[in-house]
């Protein structure tokens, strides 16, 4: 009898955290209403203290060197990237592939997540018309340490092996969702206008997506810390006490019965 409340005791006390999934609402942290650019964009999760920080990048640079781009926000549209090479107007400003130009925007976490889903706002494609929606890649830092962009190239960073392509999206309609479904957790992710230089293995060119033609506007990041969601190892004293007298009490029942 005792070693089956042990055997249940220990299935309670590694008994995991249900895991909820954060939602980053890029709305909570708008510096401004559709006027001024800046640097990067803070927002925090709902559920964890689990920070987000985003940057703007694009591979407009001598030898397709990737620079930072310049952010700007509407809560009507969504999160707008301008690269160095290109005029402040639709479809431009978005998160585009227009001009052969590749824009990104990287995902900063203070705590590794499980990216589940990411939903934007405004979206464009423009061949063969001008449609509502866009083909979008994902990929996440599966390196050591900390990510860094700046000065590579996409394709030097899709070839270092740092870096994992998780989907790429085809015809994502404006104002909806998009489920990711991967085992990858990161502290680092790249969300961009559909890349071509970060497919899928075996993958044939534009099967799934063409280049060159998409723009889209980031809305909202979903996904699972993974630090709230890690089973608890240490149970607390109430309890260590509560199944301590249960046991002595089971101890002292056998002793009466001999």
């Amino acid at each position: 009898m005792i070693k089956k409340i042990l055997v249940a005791a220990t299935f309670v006390v590694a008994l995991p955290a249900t895991a909820q999934i954060d939602t980053w609402d890029l709305d909570d942290g708008v510096k401004s209403t559709n006027t001024t650019y800046f640097e990067s964009l803070n927002v925090d999760g709902l559920l964890d203290n689990n920070s987000l920080t985003i940057t703007g990048w694009s591979d407009t640079g001598i030898g397709g060197t990737i620079e930072a781009g310049q952010l700007k926000y509407s809560n009507t549209y969504g999160l707008m990237l301008v690269n160095q090479n290109e005029p402040d107007n639709n479809p431009h400003h978005s998160i585009d592939s227009y001009d052969t130009y590749f824009d990104m925007v990287l995902l900063s976490f203070d705590q590794a997540i499980d990216l589940t889903r990411f939903g934007i706002g405004w979206a464009q494609e423009a061949k063969p018309q001008n449609l509502y929606r866009a083909d979008i890649s994902v990929a996440a830092f599966t390196g050591s340490g900390t990510a860094n962009v700046a000065a590579n190239t996409w394709s030097g960073l899709a070839s270092s092996g740092d870096w994992a392509t998780i989907g790429e999206y085809r015809d994502v309609e404006d104002y909806t969702y998009q489920d990711v479904a991967s085992d990858v957790t990161s502290k680092y992710w790249l969300v961009g206008a559909y890349n071509p230089i970060f497919q899928n293995p075996g993958e044939v060119t534009g099967q799934w997506a063409s280049a060159n033609n998409d723009g889209f506007k980031l809305a909202s990041i979903n996904g699972i810390t993974m630090a709230s969601s890690k089973p608890s190892s240490v149970p607390e004293p109430s309890s260590i006490a509560i199944l301590g007298l249960g046991l002595l009490g089971l101890c002292s029942m056998r002793k009466k019965r001999s």
